[in-house]
């Protein structure tokens, strides 16, 4: 593993924590931050690492142009030092993006895979410090990876099936032992032999209760066509992952559908819908009661419907459509930037950040985003909205840019966990400033990865 000291430049709120980001260097939809005893732990993933590479310690790169490396670091917040930063390990492609949480002794774990790569499980030597790893366990060949731990500190794991992106898969790793592959969690239609997509989130309550929201995004084709049903849904365990049930208690056949599972959402097209309109993206956050909140975005009634369900006592979902104009940009919507955007804290706070598109642009087509706004790299409004009464009321604010003509991507919240739930004050965020799609070939793209410690 490769330390190295950097430069951090400043910059009104936020602290630029490196200027070699990728053009996905925040994007995930696990969680990257965690706050514990007077530090801020980050994980992203570089496009090159700076100097020399010769002491990272594995490789599972196909790009000699682009390294993609997954890294850490820590920021003090008493002596207000950053830590060097510490590469654990270069990517197959701009997919290799860590995801981290701590367990109930403040190590800190991340998880690093590529694209339909070894999943690799590292592990602080130290608690509450970033400094030095060890590797504890390769396994699975999966992508997209989501950590969370329960009260006991059994690690649980999603991610993407390796083969013919046929459902999400459920990985365990309970105390003192070694990563269990579940099987399939959730699957896509049997005519359904295209890509398929399935980001899903997981929240853990005190009392050990597993809350799953998932989307779906199937199809035909490779590429075309894609998305001819979609769907956001739910379900719970209340044993540990060894069953699932809906909300009103009523079991859930494995591998599921959403018709199987609390369907939230559902669209259905005969002809090509290469972007989403229904997407949650794992928004998934758990009040005092342990009662699951989830928001999603929908397309399907009228552009960027935001709109956040939950179940009442006989577990029956309720929803609640967020008025626009509480934005400050009516005439703007979503499109479904989602992931690591919706955080609800101990104290009943609930955290929605927005990037906003105008309705008047070309990329909207009936109601709908199309592909031009997909790599949209030019500024638009990003909305902080937080709510004290469970959605009844928000309250807005605009983001800053990190720069004047600067840009806000791919941001994403620190989340509250079981062991570590955030009280008192506002989550922190990461995302980079520059470019979002894909590079050329050979083409490394740089951003600047940023970090918002006061929210």
């Amino acid at each position: 593993m490769r330390k190295e000291k950097d430069k951090i430049v400043t910059n009104h709120q936020y602290h630029c924590i490196s200027e070699h980001g990728s053009e996905k260097a925040t994007t995930s939809f696990g969680n990257r931050i965690v706050m514990l005893d007077g530090k801020i732990h980050i994980a992203w993933q570089d496009a090159c690492a700076p100097g020399p590479t010769s002491g990272i310690e594995y490789t599972y790169n196909k790009n000699s142009y682009a390294e993609y490396p997954a890294q850490v670091r820590s920021f003090d917040l008493d002596s207000g030092t950053w830590s060097p930063t510490v590469t654990l390990a270069r990517g197959h492609d701009n997919h290799c993006r860590p995801t981290m949480i701590a367990d109930s002794t403040g190590h800190l774990h991340v998880i690093v895979g590529g694209h339909h790569t070894v999943l690799r499980h590292y592990r602080s030597v130290a608690p509450n410090d970033t400094s030095e790893w060890e590797t504890l366990e390769e396994f699975g060949k999966n992508t997209y990876p989501v950590l969370v731990s329960g009260p006991d500190d059994t690690l649980y794991l999603l991610v993407r099936h390796d083969e013919d992106w046929l459902g999400t898969d459920l990985f365990i790793r309970r105390p003192g032992g070694t990563w269990s592959k579940q099987g399939l969690l959730v699957t896509r239609e049997a005519e359904h032999v295209g890509y398929g997509a399935f980001a899903g989130g997981m929240a853990v309550s005190a009392d050990g209760v597993l809350h799953y929201v998932t989307d779906f995004y199937e199809g035909h084709g490779v590429y075309d066509p894609r998305g001819l049903k979609q769907a956001v849904a739910s379900m719970r365990s209340c044993d540990g992952g060894r069953s699932w049930q809906r909300a009103d208690g009523t079991a859930v056949p494995l591998p599921a559908r959403p018709e199987d599972m609390d369907l939230l959402e559902l669209y259905r097209s005969t002809s090509h819908e290469p972007m989403v309109i229904v997407v949650g993206q794992g928004c998934i956050g758990l009040d005092n009661f342990g009662t699951p909140y989830v928001f999603y975005i929908s397309h399907v009634r009228e552009a960027g419907e935001m709109i956040l369900a939950s179940p009442d006592a006989e577990g029956i979902w309720q929803k609640r459509v967020i008025d626009p104009t509480v934005t400050g940009f009516p005439d703007h919507r979503p499109k479904g930037d989602t992931r690591g955007r919706f955080v609800l804290t101990a104290d009943g706070q609930m955290h929605l950040i927005l990037s906003l598109y105008p309705l008047d642009h070309a990329g909207w087509q009936d109601g709908k985003p199309t592909e031009t706004l997909k790599h949209l790299d030019e500024p638009i409004p990003v909305v902080k909205l937080t709510s004290s009464d469970f959605g009844a009321t928000w309250s807005a604010r605009q983001l800053d840019p990190p720069r004047e003509g600067g840009l806000i991507q791919e941001l994403n919240m620190e989340r509250s966990s079981v062991h570590r739930p955030i009280k008192g004050r506002e989550p922190c965020f990461i995302f980079f400033d520059g470019l979002s799609r894909y590079p050329e070939e050979d083409e490394v793209i740089n951003t600047r990865v940023h970090l918002a410690p006061d929210g």
